[in-house]
């Protein structure tokens, strides 16, 4: 009985310490702000509304999260020019903070353009881009990394005011820092401690 009882025990540790190396997803959660880092006198001005206020998945290493909505960003542009157009250009910039697995924090930063077509004072309509540097890094206090990419997007409008949805995505590169497992010659050991004890016990029952 104890041979069989060793055996087993054996069977379970081993078993539990390939778990222990297997992947296993981490659970994220953060927020997102939006900011316009250019200058203020330039008639160029980019604001956000928040589609999804709260950033949450699970991933485990190597694995990508997406999102079509992040944000979307709309931009005021008060140039008017009498005949043909004009163009200003901003620095802008998504700051991230995360509090689970641990605290985290990173950035991607971009930039943005309006150009608007005046005919005589009438304005004729409106187009821009942003586009951003990727991939930014959130990096936690736990050891965990992700890369975020932001998509590029172009808007036009009839006037002076255009609008664009951000899209992202989010990969794990690095998981937290992990419990250290068990070496093979670790387990080895062990399972022939357990052998002993059961060969021990099973001469004591004859």
């Amino acid at each position: 009985m104890g041979f069989r009882v060793s055996m087993l025990a054996f069977a379970a540790v081993s078993a539990m310490a390939c778990g222990a190396g297997a992947a296993h997803a981490t659970a994220f959660l953060g927020t997102d702000t939006f900011k316009d880092d250019g200058t203020t006198n330039n008639g160029l001005n980019f604001t956000a509304s928040y589609n999804t206020p709260s950033i949450s998945f699970s991933e485990a290493a190597g694995q990508t999260y997406s999102t079509s909505d992040l944000l979307t960003i709309r931009s005021m542009d008060t140039n008017n020019p009498i005949l043909g157009n004009s163009t200003a250009k901003d620095n802008v910039e998504v700051d991230f903070a995360f509090t689970s697995p641990s605290s985290g924090s990173g950035s991607v930063s971009g930039s943005g353009n309006e150009t608007v077509y005046s005919v005589f004072g009438v304005i004729a309509g409106s187009d821009g881009s942003i586009s951003w540097n990727n991939p930014g890094a959130i990096t936690f206090s736990d050891g965990a990394v992700l890369d975020v990419s932001l998509g590029t997007a172009t808007f036009s409008d009839d006037g002076s005011s255009d609008s664009a949805v951000i899209s992202a995505s989010f990969k794990d590169v690095k998981d937290p820092t992990a419990t250290a497992v068990p070496e093979p010659m670790s387990i080895a050991l062990l399972g022939t401690g357990l052998f002993g004890l059961g060969l021990v016990a099973r001469r004591r029952r004859a």
